[in-house]
């Protein structure tokens, strides 16, 4: 009798196992995770041109790369169209990127704007500068070519 015990908690291990997979849907291991999530976010209604950007300055409607950067393992990044980015402030909920090609602008609230030390890894840094836009919001991406990486969300964004 006792030589059978162990037979038994394998046997009911796999109908346990089987049972618990088939509670989960019978194919679900089977399916990959989407990418794809639905937004969480109300669309974004892009704003008026805030005070302080030029009228000279450009809405961006759509998106926007300037500049690219390409890691690869074991090497060097490989650049495109970077640009040298001089400096960058917030003042009123406005923030301002300049490089050595254009300017941009972002309405988007100075609290989570970089501190004086995370500014130091981006200023005077070449980098790649990708602007998204879609309809739940503006995005600002910007990347070092050493690697530092920094995302703003905004209501808009305009580029002298």
């Amino acid at each position: 009798m006792l030589h059978r015990l162990p037979l038994a908690i394998v046997f009911l291990t796999a109908v346990f196992s089987i049972t618990a997979l088939l509670a989960c849907g019978g194919d679900s291991f089977n399916r990959s995770p989407t990418l794809e999530n639905e937004p969480t976010l109300p669309p974004v209604t892009p704003i008026a041109r805030p005070a302080g950007i030029p009228v000279t300055a450009t809405e961006v409607r759509s998106g926007l790369e300037l500049g690219s950067i390409v890691r690869q393992a074991g090497g060097e990044p490989a650049t495109s169209d970077i640009r040298r980015l001089l400096s960058a402030v917030c003042d009123d909920d406005v923030i301002w990127f300049r490089t050595d090609h254009e300017s941009i602008y972002a309405a988007a609230a100075c609290t989570g704007f970089w501190d004086p030390e995370t500014l130091l890894l981006f200023a005077v840094q070449d980098v790649a500068i990708e602007i998204a836009v879609d309809d739940t919001r503006f995005q600002i991406f910007i990347e070092t070519v050493p690697g530092a990486q920094a995302e703003f969300t905004a209501s808009g964004v305009w580029v002298d």
